[in-house]
């Protein structure tokens, strides 16, 4: 932050009301804050298309309890964050300390994710197939960058 302003406050003017010094300090603290608060990036489709406006960014992490069943299967929701038609990139990993895990993401009853979310699955590897529970506590951290 550049330290002029912590917080927007909205600036209004009356007709023919004159601008004075704090007013026109005030609208370039607005400015310093919208900017600082804005996400820097690109985001570029597959088909093609390159945002670098109004690019959005929404992360989480999803516990999955020690003793659950080898495969989990959940839904991870956006609400309206991101805008209808876009494709947001999920970026996924797994935190735990011991056995392997795989895991997966696709869209909500289609293959890409999109505005609305993405569905998960997480399952205990081949490598510890004798296992019918999990062993331990692990999350599934995410982010979702799109527009």
């Amino acid at each position: 932050m550049s330290g002029l302003s912590k917080q927007f406050v909205p600036v209004n003017f009356s007709t023919g009301q004159l601008l004075d010094e704090d007013t026109l300090n005030q609208m370039n603290n607005n400015a310093v804050y919208l900017r600082d608060q804005a996400v820097d990036g690109k985001y570029t489709a597959d088909w093609g298309g390159v945002w670098d406006t109004n690019i959005k960014l929404m992360c989480g992490r999803i516990y999955i309890p020690q003793g659950s069943p080898r495969v989990v299967y959940g839904t991870v929701a956006f609400t309206s964050l991101f805008s209808p038609g876009a494709q947001p990139v999920i970026t996924t990993s797994i935190l735990a300390q011991g056995a392997k895990y795989e895991h997966s993401v696709y869209g909500i009853g289609q293959y890409f994710p999109d505005h609305r979310g993405f569905q998960f699955k997480i399952k205990i590897g081949k490598a510890y197939s004798n296992s019918t529970v999990f062993s331990e506590p692990v999350y599934l951290m995410w982010q979702a960058m799109g527009f």
